[in-house]
């Protein structure tokens, strides 16, 4: 065959030449994952599994064209019965599957986290441009439907509306998010001011909690101390420092982000935590002092 190179040279209409002109036809459209033994078919818009043996067919199409082409060259029915034959076509597909052409890994699907494939082409979310599809990309999934930037968002904007109980700035925010993070790739995302002081707050309150146990606490991992002690000495100690002090759900959830985590006690199954303790009270010298002098 004219059109092959040297390595690819075979007897011609053997298995193995048959097998190599499967992987000239498709080389672009078919791939074989040996981990999973399934065959991918590009469908024009994506990648999806050959559930159908579509990859049969095609090897079936190679066979009866070799079939042909050897009949008119040579006129020998039975060679020609012979290359058209279900055990030719297997054998072709069987060859194939190690052909370097076709060969697909399974990390090489869907690889790309920034690209979205959608009826119409391929999103790039790195610079929010609709692209023309391309089997290079290995993507397998589809959205239901293309983007549209002429679609009514009416009922969009009363849902983010409802949401965020209608702060346009945090509204503004997740917009920017949904429209693929373009601001973030290009400059960052500069978040309002509601997710900043939420975080502020929190990183606040779980300091105050390490300030807290640093104070108070100590930690013994044969140590277990009740909810209530516990509760009641970081409610004193936040309160004199002008802490908010929570509610007992979101002081176990401190606890536990520390990796002390709430045990009952054995016999009274009271509630309390293991692997701390408060430290004992200091006792005021100068008062013990003056009722012993009494």
């Amino acid at each position: 065959m004219n059109d092959q190179a040297p390595f690819e040279i075979a007897p011609e209409f053997s298995d193995d030449d048959l097998a190599l002109r499967f992987a000239r036809a498709h080389a672009e459209t078919v791939r074989y994952v040996d981990v999973w033994g399934k065959w991918y078919i590009w469908d024009g818009e994506r990648w999806a599994i050959d559930d159908t043996r579509k990859a049969f067919d095609l090897s079936r199409k190679i066979c009866r064209d070799a079939a042909a082409e050897q009949s008119n060259l040579r006129e020998n029915s039975r060679a020609s019965a012979a290359l058209a034959s279900a055990k030719t076509v297997y054998a072709v597909v069987n060859l194939a599957r190690a052909d370097r052409r076709l060969g697909a890994t399974v990390n090489q699907w869907d690889a790309d986290p920034w690209l979205l494939g959608t009826p119409n082409g391929t999103v790039d979310l790195r610079t929010g441009k609709l692209r023309p599809r391309s089997p290079d990309d290995y993507i397998t999934k589809l959205t239901g439907i293309s983007p549209d930037p002429t679609c009514p968002i009416d009922l969009w904007l009363k849902v983010l509306d409802r949401v965020t109980d209608g702060d346009q700035e945090l509204i503004d925010y997740l917009q920017r998010c949904i429209e693929g993070c373009l601001a973030w790739q290009q400059k960052g995302l500069a978040a309002p001011k509601a997710v900043i002081d939420a975080t502020t707050a929190y990183l606040e309150a779980e300091d105050a909690v390490a300030a807290w146990m640093d104070d108070e606490c100590i930690r013994d991992p044969n140590a277990w101390t009740r909810t209530v002690d516990l509760f009641a000495s970081w409610h004193s100690w936040a309160d004199k420092c002008g802490e908010p002090f929570g509610n007992t759900k979101s002081f176990r959830a401190r606890l536990e982000a520390r990796g002390i985590f709430s045990k009952p006690e054995p016999g009274t199954k009271r509630a309390g935590y293991q692997g701390i303790k408060l430290k004992p009270q200091e006792t005021d010298n100068s008062i013990d002092e003056g009722f012993r002098k009494r």
